[in-house]
């Protein structure tokens, strides 16, 4: 027969009701947590489209898709892993923005400004541009397979292990860039590309 203190029995129900309560507030922040990053992303998306520029934002992992973009201020923006697939981001602004693996194929970044933006495998197949600013740019194992780059200025930027296979890059200046183990497939460099 096992003998216990009277205080005994009420001092295990209250730790194990505070053992409940810390549970309940833990879990409790945990839900506030994760329920607010998506808003946190949504009233950055909403400041974009209502206005056009949303510097030094947290945009990523954001759906972007199809967008019109033209002339957005997205300045120092992490739009890491977003996905900006058909979007219009002609003129837009995007100096040294975090673009780490998004999705950009199909965009149209003619006359836009990536210099210095981190875009380290970044899906780029079949971007249209002419004229964009790529130069300082971290382009390492970026697929621009498809794509066409026309008097882009990629001077200076970082393109180890990226795919230019069956890219135009007509007119394209390339100097002081680093080019090792990029695959250039079948590419269309004709006069006047500096590599």
């Amino acid at each position: 027969m096992r003998m216990t203190h009277p205080g005994y029995s009420r001092f295990c129900r209250a730790g194990l009701i505070t053992g409940i309560a810390f549970l309940v507030a833990g879990a409790g922040m945990v839900h506030v947590a994760f329920a607010q990053t998506p808003v946190q992303y949504r009233e950055s998306r909403d400041q974009l489209l209502a206005t056009n520029a949303c510097v030094k934002c947290d945009l990523a992992g954001v759906d972007l898709a199809g967008l019109n973009l033209i002339g957005a201020d997205l300045s120092h923006a992490d739009l890491s892993r977003a996905n900006l697939a058909g979007s219009y981001l002609t003129g837009a602004t995007l100096y040294q923005a975090k673009l780490t693996e998004a999705n950009l194929s199909g965009a149209v970044i003619g006359g836009a400004n990536l210099s210095g933006a981190e875009m380290e495998g970044a899906d780029l197949k079949r971007v249209i541009s002419s004229r964009a600013n790529l130069n300082m740019a971290n382009l390492a194992r970026a697929d621009f397979s498809e794509a066409k780059l026309e008097y882009s200025n990629m001077e200076g930027a970082i393109l180890t292990g990226a795919n230019l296979s069956r890219t135009d890059l007509y007119e394209s200046r390339f100097l002081f860039a680093d080019l090792t183990d990029v695959n250039f497939g079948s590419v269309e460099f004709q006069v006047g590309c500096s590599a």
